[in-house]
C-alpha cells in the first residue's frame, strides 16, 4: 500500500480557482511556509473573488503553489521558475520557466514530504 499526502492551502471560498473572499483574514496562510513568506495581504485583497485564470503571473496568490484551486472548473496557468535558472554554475544554459495549465491537485509520496521536512529541520535546502 502507498501513501500520498494532499497538502492544500485553506481557502474560504471552496477552492474554486478563485482568490479567498478575504485573504488578509485567512490566518490558516500562515500554516505553510511557501505561503506565509509569499503572501501580500493588500494586493491579493484587492483581487480577492478574481480566477486565477484571469490573473497575470506576478498577480497570483501564493496558496496557487499549494494547490490552492485544485477544485476550480476552469483551467489556469502556473508558472513554475526551474530551480537552476539562478544557479551561478548553471549560468548561460536555457533553463526557461515551464507552464502547468491543469488544474489540479499536486500529490506527493509520503517518503518525499518526509526527506523534505526532515531536511528542513537540520537547516538544508
Amino acid at each position: 500500500m502507498n501513501h500520498l499526502t494532499l497538502r492544500v492551502a485553506w481557502h474560504d471560498n471552496r477552492w474554486n480557482g478563485r482568490v479567498c473572499d478575504s485573504p488578509s483574514q485567512n490566518a490558516f496562510c500562515i500554516a505553510l511556509d511557501r505561503v506565509r513568506m509569499d503572501r501580500r495581504d493588500a494586493k491579493e485583497d484587492a483581487l480577492s473573488g478574481a480566477h486565477f485564470g484571469e490573473l497575470g503571473p506576478t498577480e497570483m496568490p501564493p496558496c496557487q503553489a499549494e494547490s490552492g484551486a485544485f477544485m476550480s472548473d476552469r483551467p489556469w496557468k502556473r508558472i513554475i521558475p526551474h530551480p537552476y535558472q539562478t544557479k551561478k554554475k548553471a549560468a548561460g544554459n536555457a533553463w526557461a520557466p515551464s507552464a502547468d495549465d491543469r488544474h489540479r491537485a499536486r500529490v506527493l509520496h509520503l517518503r518525499y514530504t518526509v526527506r523534505v521536512a526532515a531536511t528542513a529541520e537540520r537547516g538544508g535546502s
